[in-house]
């Protein structure tokens, strides 16, 4: 389950889950500096759904129950 923010219509065609760490800096770059340019691309188009996951460190993610 997507436990972080969502975008777009649930029943896009298209899913885009990404994986947050809190502590990484990598994903603190991704969110300020391409997230909303991602956003403005395709959040109108009905066409992507983008969600996140985040977890406290990178073992988390191996615990991830996505759906």
């Amino acid at each position: 389950m997507l436990n972080g923010r969502a975008w777009g219509p649930a029943d896009a065609p298209v899913k885009i889950i990404e994986f947050v760490d809190s502590q990484c800096p990598g994903c603190a770059q991704f969110i300020t500096r391409y997230e909303p340019e991602m956003q403005a691309a395709f959040a109108g188009t009905g066409k992507v759904h983008a969600g996140q996951w985040k977890g406290e460190n990178a073992g988390d993610f191996t615990k991830a129950n996505l759906q």
